[in-house]
């Protein structure tokens, strides 16, 4: 998937539900303001990370859920993907269905 692609995706996927994006100065991708609850002792760590590293408490969040996520390992793999849309679409659906006819037996 192209980053143009994968940006229009997020970009639309964000609209439908509601949410406006701005773009910040530091930020590759439209970004959503939102609220978070955390454990006191998180948050202690989030800020203890970020002095060391000297990082403001949204990015040292926003690398963790990435990390954790594998969002950072998906993007590799779109940019090193040779693969055409139309050809991913035909794979994902011979895999659907190859793993339903595993479940009927």
């Amino acid at each position: 998937m192209s980053q143009d692609i994968e940006d229009a995706c997020v970009t639309t996927s964000w609209k439908s539900l509601g949410y406006r994006a701005s773009v910040h100065h530091d930020a590759e991708m439209p970004k959503v303001r939102t609220t978070v609850t955390l454990d006191d002792e998180v948050l202690r760590w989030v800020k203890v990370r970020g002095a060391r590293q000297g990082k403001g408490d949204s990015e040292v969040i926003e690398e963790s859920l990435r990390r954790d996520l594998g969002l950072d390992l998906l993007r590799g793999l779109w940019q090193t993907n040779q693969m055409g849309h139309d050809e991913a679409v035909k794979l994902a659906l011979e895999a659907q269905h190859s793993t339903r006819r595993g479940r009927r037996k």
